[in-house]
């Protein structure tokens, strides 16, 4: 059975199941957390905490640690007011309440700078898009767990839904690479709990900064930061954009669990405190493909090739009375793929093997040292192997030869610790050390049809280390005005290269609702462990590494930007950034284009040097409608130039310059049932018009000639594919009972079923120019229960 056929029969289904117009009475939930300084993360004692719009007045204050309980809260979007004497006050809009599950929340207050009584200045929360560093100033976003499960197209996935984001593309509808303000998607840094992770998705390519399918479940995740440019002093080894990815902690009072199971990913969660009088908690979910179970349940769905793979993640937290609190936190996934290809007259078929494996463990331990400041040390593990294995098959099935053999493994280990000082209201200090072991065992071999032997082009193992230190200085110098600077250092010891690096922002808020802000950074990437010692056979059979000593790509980010608060909800705000890139690697040949700019992932056995240079620059938009009165919209548009040069010295545009992007995005929600208000009903709709992918002229009658695709390089680029349009949709069903609550979702990608044009290639059996097409009309059917 085809997979729309399959959908077909689910979503006529899907509308009878559900019951729409049941409970007519009112149920409540529990909302708690906890209230602390923002600098200093110790707990607010005495804070006031009310639920806005409920009468009679629904509220309490914090206790000696800090801990608020609000029972008997109404389902449904609710808003919290936090006020605190000398603390800026904060409001956290549109809580969703669920029956299902209980808000336990961590909330940080900013300390005053004037008295209470000259001035009341309100801070808005997280949902309203303020990043959780205090560092950053320029090119930020927060983003909540509740936007990645609401915006349509994003799958639960955060890489995804930053696709809404100012700056950020990806024209790929497969993948969740992104490329971010025009750069190559490889110089994204992904972390985790404060700590530099792999590559945290399903079916990614060495070196690569996406894949298929996120790790990283929606159970798991707490409100993150997403970085576009001039990054804050802390971020190290990143040249176009930072994911700061945060696990929530798990219920310390109350066990709680959640089943999902849709057609990408069944998972299963559970949450819950050790001991009702301690305050730990664990929290883990586990989840396997689908597709996976259906094919081994002999329903063959999407055909020979399935993909199939599973995860892990936990978060443990163990909270000490003197010595501080422990938390130990961990991120695996295991994915595999065979692929099979048959030529027209069935002569000789290609069989390709690919199996990745990702794996993260570690442990964090914060410390106050006392009322002004802590110590923060994360140690982890991490490792990811990538195997990939490609044979050649006679029209038997006989095998003839092994083609391609990769074998990559990478295991390291790395540690940090994090000072953190607030000397008063206008002076917090942030100093840390970074030490990673980079250990890897690579091996690469390739068969060579024309002298019929096995080319090794990677054999080696063993390990090296980086280390990195930073320093930041926040100055708020008055309610207007603040600064922030820092340094970053980065040093290789396998090949002594280099990089100092200062940080610099500023926020200048001009007018209540209005500012300034503009940052500047040197920022650098060091290379995948493959790229250094890469092996090239010289005449004698010398075995070479010429990329040894090749030193780190390197930017020099300039931003500044304006924002607008129109209305309460309502924000206008643009940014014009200019990267100048330096120190590329690019092609050690005479007259050569290939530059490392353009590429996404994988390695290559050339030798390089760092002779390159790039530019981007553009002006990004974005007008954005908070969630509120059941009703949001985010629009932006961008437009950019990317350019590069290699050692030709021609000024050529990146593969990634597709020029312009813009995206409009917006959802609605009901109250439906008997009463209107346990359940709810939502939509969401997103358009994305972008600039295609660049492409390189195809020579048709020089192809003709050779039997295979010969390009123009004389034209390097220099073509943009026609734009790329889509339109994803998302509908939502949420039902709640006594105790539990169940949500229905349909996601659909490319809903009008626009094949977008991926590439052009030569098709020697027809001598002709072909088009190959990216993936039509996807629909994702999930239910998920929480209890």
């Amino acid at each position: 059975m085809r997979l729309s056929g399959l959908i077909q029969k689910i979503v006529f289904i899907f509308p009878f199941c559900l019951p729409f117009f049941a409970d007519a009475q009112d149920y409540t939930q529990t909302v708690r957390g906890t209230i602390i300084d923002r600098d200093t993360e110790l707990p607010l004692v005495g804070a006031n905490i009310i639920v806005v719009g409920i009468d009679p007045i629904l509220g309490t204050v914090t206790d000696i640690d800090g801990h608020f309980k609000i029972e008997g809260v109404p389902l449904g979007r609710q808003t919290l007011k936090i006020s605190y004497l000398g603390y800026e006050e904060q409001t956290i809009p549109n809580l969703l309440v669920s029956s299902g599950k209980q808000n336990v929340l961590q909330i940080k207050l900013v300390e005053s700078l004037v008295k209470l009584e000259e001035i009341t200045i309100t801070a808005d929360g997280p949902e309203k898009g303020h990043v959780n560093n205090e560092m950053a100033t320029v090119s930020a976003r927060a983003f909540t767990v509740e936007e990645t499960k609401r915006y349509a197209g994003s799958f639960d996935d955060p890489a995804r839904m930053a696709l809404s984001f100012a700056g950020v593309t990806s024209n790929d509808d497969v993948m969740n690479e992104l490329v971010v303000r025009g750069n190559s998607p490889r110089g994204m840094l992904w972390r985790l709990e404060g700590m530099e992770i792999p590559n945290p998705n399903h079916f990614g390519e060495l070196g690569s900064s996406g894949g298929g399918i996120s790790m990283l479940s929606s159970h798991m995740m707490s409100n993150s930061d997403f970085y576009t440019g001039a990054f804050p002093s802390e971020y190290g080894n990143a040249l176009s954009g930072v994911f700061d990815m945060r696990m929530r902690k798990g219920n310390n009072e109350k066990r709680e669990y959640a089943i999902q199971a849709g057609l990408l990913g069944t998972d299963v969660a559970f949450e819950g405190p050790f001991d009702s009088a301690y305050g730990g908690s664990y929290l883990i979910n586990y989840r396997y493909s689908t597709l996976g179970i259906l094919n081994k349940l002999g329903l063959d769905i999407v055909g020979d090739a399935v993909p199939v793979f599973q995860d892990m993640s936990y978060n443990v937290v163990l909270p000490t009375e003197k010595s501080g609190t422990f938390s130990l936190f961990g991120l695996g996934g295991i994915n595999t793929i065979e692929e099979e290809w048959t030529s027209d007259d069935e002569l000789l078929t290609f069989k390709n093997d690919v199996n990745n494996k990702t794996g993260i463990a570690g442990i964090t331990h914060k410390y106050w040292l006392n009322d002004k400041g802590y110590l923060k040390t994360v140690v982890t593990a991490s490792g990811s192997s990538m195997r990939y294995f490609e044979e050649v098959l006679d029209s038997n099935g006989n095998l003839q030869h092994i083609t391609h053999d990769e074998d990559f493994t990478n295991k390291n280990l790395r540690g940090t610790v994090l000072w953190n000082h607030k000397a008063n209201a206008r002076h917090t200090f942030r100093v840390g050390v970074i030490g990673s072991r980079l250990g890897y065992d690579l091996l690469s071999t390739i068969y060579d049809k024309e002298d019929d032997r096995y080319v090794t082009s990677q054999k080696t193992d063993g390990h090296t280390y980086l280390a990195q230190g930073y320093a930041s200085w926040n100055f708020r110098m008055n309610t207007k005005l603040t600064l922030n600077s820092g340094i970053h250092y980065t040093r290789l010891m396998m090949n002594d290269q280099q990089s100092l690096e200062p940080r610099l922002g500023m926020k200048w808020q001009f007018h209540p609702r209005q500012s300034f802000n503009a940052g500047f950074g040197v920022h650098s990437r060091v290379e995948d462990p493959s790229i250094y010692l890469a092996q090239t056979e010289l005449t004698g059979g010398v075995i070479a590494q010429p990329n040894k000593n090749l030193g780190f790509a390197k930017a020099r980010h300039y931003v500044v930007g304006y924002e607008n608060r129109l209305t309460e909800n309502l924000n206008l705000k643009t940014e014009l950034y200019y990267q100048d890139l330096f120190n590329v690697p690019v092609l050690n040949r005479p007259d050569s284009y290939v530059s490392s700019l353009n590429s996404t992932g994988g390695y290559t056995t050339d030798s390089l040097i760092n002779s390159g240079t790039g530019k981007n620059y553009g002006v990004e938009i974005t007008l954005e409608r908070y969630y509120a009165n059941q009703f949001y919209f985010l629009a932006t548009a961008s437009l950019y130039q990317s350019k590069y040069t290699a050692t030709d010295k021609i000024e050529r545009n990146t593969m990634f310059n597709s020029n312009f992007a813009t995206n409009w995005l917006g959802g609605k929600e009901w109250n439906v049932g008997k009463n209107g208000k346990n359940n709810a009903i939502g939509i969401s709709g997103k358009v994305v018009w972008a600039g295609g992918r660049r492409q390189t002229p195809i020579l048709l009658e020089e192809s003709i000639a050779a039997g295979y695709t010969v390009r123009d390089e004389s034209r390097v680029f220099a073509e943009r594919a026609p734009d790329y349009y889509r339109f994803d949709f998302q509908f939502t069903f949420r039902r709640n009972r006594p105790k539990t609550t169940g949500t229905w979702k349909l996601d659909i990608q490319n809903v009008t079923n626009h094949e977008n044009l991926w590439s052009y290639y030569y098709d020697d059996r027809t001598q002709s120019i072909r088009e190959s097409k990216q993936l039509g009309l996807l629909p994702v059917l999930s239910y998920k229960f929480e209890f």
